[in-house]
């Protein structure tokens, strides 16, 4: 707590209570002042020691420095709850919902109610919100190992990952502030016990505001921003409740989630597809085999995204891939990266073998290459065409059913990523002859398909290079 704050709250104190105003006594000595009894009571909640550490420093009695306590979290509570113990209106719902989608990338997150269990060393076991609550709407579960087989569900997963936060994890940082709360209770009171701890929380936030990280805006006289109470009947209340409370709601909230969150993913992709697409006529290239480069020693708190952005100074990122245990899904502390060029591949040996990343040195090469190829699906002489700005949900099947309208479908394929799995958003389709080739050309281009309208012209041929 800075200068400033403290000043602030021993002059409210000091202006509203009698007690924290100084005093002669009935001798007509003069007593404690304003200032010292606020500085015991803010150091006892900080640091928790007895209550005669402070005889020498503050010549207080033990007596003083109890009630010095008791007074002090009181008068914070009545001075100061109604705005730093306030319940978030829908304006700062909004707001907090903003701020954590741009500070972790997880979107409809006030927070997160991960352990309820404190581990120690009789009980280790920490147990998880996803098995004592039940399925309701207000609750995100995370998935567990076994349920995140495909790309969707993984890659929520990971996202929510680093959103969470676990209740011990968040009431720590109070122990670690207000060391009173981490200390025994002795013998005081349950109601003393919650006027502590809410005065701590009231001061904490007091403390947030006052180093400029305070999300929502409070407002005396009301939030300017908020409609005007609207009131609900009974019927309306409780068919609120039953939707609150519905699992089939939270089973549908909860895919919806994870699609918004795959398509801001896959809209990612789809402008880098396309920004590639543009500077190669459309035309489908592989990066060059000698572009994959291996990035070993690195540390383990680097992932594939900021593996991209390091090397992206470099040039163009293909792909990039930390490879992590399957056991214990933590990173073997190696990986691989893919550049648009030879040349640009060159450079990133260049610039980052032996480069200091959180004090650990990279080794960069060239990556081996695989000694087999993989098998590729021959289709004979006939014609092909590129279909471009595919949906990301539309796959082989869905591309030949969409083509066999319009003539006979020798091969249709989607594109994917071989590291991530995913749809690049384009494919290629062959047809039995050059007439239905371009009857598909002149019936579907442009057209929507899922949602989308593609492109459809005839493939351009390329000779015939290796893959890794």
């Amino acid at each position: 707590m800075n200068r400033n704050l403290f000043s602030r709250v021993c002059d409210d104190l000091e202006q509203n209570y009698d007690f924290f105003q100084q005093r002669c006594d009935g001798r007509g000595k003069i007593g404690f002042s304003g200032l010292q009894k606020c500085t015991f009571a803010i150091r006892q909640l900080a640091y928790s020691t007895s209550n005669d550490s402070f005889d020498e420093y503050l010549q207080m009695s033990d007596r003083m420095e109890r009630e010095c306590i008791y007074k002090f979290c009181k008068g914070v509570i009545r001075l100061y709850a109604k705005k730093y113990l306030r319940k978030p209106n829908s304006h700062d719902v909004q707001q907090i919902y903003t701020f954590h989608e741009e500070v972790h990338g997880f979107p409809g997150m006030l927070g997160s109610l991960d352990c309820t269990h404190w581990e120690w060393n009789n009980c280790p076991t920490a147990w998880r919100v996803d098995g004592i609550y039940p399925q309701q709407a207000t609750f995100v579960k995370s998935f567990t190992t076994r349920q995140t087989e495909d790309d969707r569900r993984l890659y929520f997963q990971n996202r929510q990952e680093g959103a969470r936060k676990d209740v011990e994890r968040v009431f720590s940082v109070l122990k670690q502030k207000w060391h009173i709360i981490q200390h025994p209770a002795r013998a005081w009171k349950p109601s003393r016990i919650r006027n502590t701890l809410y005065a701590c929380v009231i001061l904490h936030n007091m403390i947030i505001e006052a180093n400029s990280r305070a999300i929502c805006e409070f407002y005396e006289e009301g939030d300017p921003n908020l409609v005007e109470h609207v009131e609900i009947s009974d019927e309306e209340k409780q068919a609120n409740r039953r939707m609150l409370r519905n699992e089939d709601t939270h089973a549908n909230l909860k895919a919806d989630l994870i699609e918004h969150l795959w398509i801001i993913i896959s809209d990612w992709s789809q402008q880098v597809t396309q920004e590639s697409e543009a500077g190669e006529e459309e035309s489908y290239s592989e990066p060059p085999e000698d572009a994959k480069i291996f990035v070993g020693n690195l540390p383990y708190d680097v992932d594939s995204e900021k593996l991209a952005q390091i090397f992206s100074s470099a040039g163009v990122v293909e792909i990039s891939e930390v490879i992590y245990n399957r056991d214990t899904e933590q990173s073997r502390g190696f990986g691989f990266v893919t550049m648009s060029t030879v040349e640009e591949a060159e450079k990133a040996v260049e610039t980052f073998n032996g480069y200091d990343l959180s004090g650990r040195l990279l080794t960069v090469n060239k990556a081996a290459p695989r000694g087999s190829q993989p098998e590729k699906r021959v289709v004979g002489s006939y014609f092909k065409v590129y279909v471009g700005n595919l949906a990301w949900q539309v796959d082989s099947g869905r591309l030949e059913q969409a083509f066999s309208e319009h003539g006979k479908v020798i091969d249709a394929r989607v594109i994917y990523d071989r590291e991530t799995g995913r749809s690049r958003g384009f494919g290629f389709v062959t047809m039995a002859s050059e007439t239905e080739m371009n009857d598909a050309i002149a019936a579907l281009d442009g057209q929507s398909l899922d949602g989308r309208a593609i492109r459809v012209n005839v493939a351009e041929e390329r000779p015939k290079r290796s893959f890794f």
